[in-house]
């Protein structure tokens, strides 16, 4: 299974360039600080600050594979300058709600076309100067959309990396040492601490 969070990112990305919003989305491990003069920009990343939830299946018909839905808890940070000359923060509040909205509708709409859950929105707001991590001469504003997005847990079989297989060639299964002070009749001894 794909990342969920990281896959539904990329597919937003592309609904808003058909859109014609020209800002870069991206998915980041957590919330990531941006440079001092990055353009506007949009980052996806799994919440670290609020708990994934857990509940039964949800529709008409229950699947008998599908044993719980789980919903992943996202956090979708929105930095958002405006490019206008002399921009005020009506300009820049201006261009992150105009953003913010399209994200809600894509999002809205990407869980109704990958059957994921409606999306819960657990909180929506402007990011303090204190919670920008360094950017407080950056010209912009910054918002934060928390929601929760829901998935089937389906009883399977494993598939991904497992432990390493396989024998190293050519290589001893013990190996000898002598002790560099030791008396110089005493037996070798293995790297476990054995005689021979």
């Amino acid at each position: 299974m794909s990342n969920q969070i990281y896959e539904m990112s990329r597919d937003i990305a592309g609904l808003l360039a058909a859109q014609k919003f020209p800002f870069e989305v991206r998915y980041v491990p957590e919330r990531t600080a941006i440079e001092q003069t990055a353009p506007t920009q949009i980052h996806f990343s799994r919440c670290r600050l609020a708990p994934d939830l857990i509940g039964t299946p949800r529709g008409q018909q229950r699947n008998p594979r599908k044993v719980y839905t789980r919903q992943l808890c996202v956090d979708v940070v929105v930095y958002a300058s405006s490019t206008l000359a002399g921009a005020m923060i009506q300009e820049h509040e201006d261009l992150c709600d105009q953003l913010v909205d399209a994200l809600v509708c894509r999002i809205d709409e990407w869980c109704t076309a990958t059957k994921a859950l409606d999306p819960d929105y657990v909180e929506m707001r402007y990011l303090t100067v204190e919670e920008l991590q360094g950017l407080e001469g950056w010209p912009g504003v910054a918002y934060l959309l928390r929601f929760r997005v829901g998935r089937g847990v389906t009883l399977r079989t494993f598939v991904g990396e497992g432990k390493p297989t396989g024998t190293p060639a050519n290589v001893k299964n013990t190996s000898n040492v002598l002790l560099a002070n030791g008396p110089d009749d005493a037996p070798p001894e293995n790297a476990c601490g054995r005689e021979e």
